[in-house]
């Protein structure tokens, strides 16, 4: 079965888990975090998607097999991630990217999928010139869980999908991914080629007219007179 990875958007919002749809962890500073639920906290969450769309660009990617949504992460520039100031793990630095949160579907996890999904978001923050680096405040122990809405990853599994520590922490950990590591070494091999072409292409110059086109021309000319 094919698999395929792609942007998020609004309309995969109703396919995710329904703990991720109300998942505000990120979206919202502790205090809001403590009066949000249910049904609320699920629309407050459309809106910051909806509003972030709209203002930053992209701020997600979904991986799907036969129309199945198997899969997804989000991320977002830290001054748009109340959230994002955790004790002890200081605030998200200016133009720093963080990854929000990665699921997998317990049926497809062990099969690259959430790499896929790592290797699109870098792909994306590439190609925009978002950034050059993406952070993930991470955990030591079981909060957040790999099978649950994922606010907080483990700290095993950012480092195994290529994080490496930022920031040492016994409970909160900020891991950090150059972002063009991410790439295969072939896809970078041909943006690198392609931008030599462009930057030796001669300019193209309109050729010049043949002899007998320009007797022709000249003859044309009198005839006219």
């Amino acid at each position: 079965m094919p698999r395929r990875t792609t942007a998020f958007h609004l309309d995969h919002l109703d396919r995710l888990p329904l703990e991720s749809r109300r998942c505000t962890f990120w979206e919202f500073d502790p205090r809001a975090r403590h009066v949000l639920g249910g049904d609320d906290a699920e629309a407050l969450k459309r809106a910051w998607l909806s509003r972030t769309l709209t203002t930053w660009g992209t701020c997600g990617q979904v991986a799907i097999v036969d129309g199945e949504l198997i899969g997804f992460t989000f991320y977002a520039p830290g001054d748009l991630v109340p959230g994002g100031t955790l004790p002890l793990s200081g605030p998200i630095d200016d133009g720093t990217v963080l990854l929000l949160g990665t699921w997998v579907d317990p049926r497809w996890r062990g099969g690259g999928v959430a790499k896929s999904l790592i290797q699109a978001t870098a792909k994306d923050l590439i190609q925009r010139h978002a950034a050059d680096a993406l952070e993930v405040i991470a955990t030591t122990g079981t909060t957040g869980g790999h099978g649950r809405c994922e606010c907080l990853l483990p700290e095993a599994f950012a480092s195994a999908v290529g994080f490496e520590m930022q920031r040492a922490h016994p409970t909160y950990p900020r891991l950090r991914m150059s972002l063009r590591r991410t790439l295969p070494w072939s896809e970078e091999l041909a943006a690198s080629w392609r931008r030599l072409v462009v930057a030796v292409r001669p300019p193209i110059v309109a050729p010049r007219p043949r002899r007998s086109e320009t007797t022709e021309a000249r003859s044309g000319w009198w005839l006219s007179r």
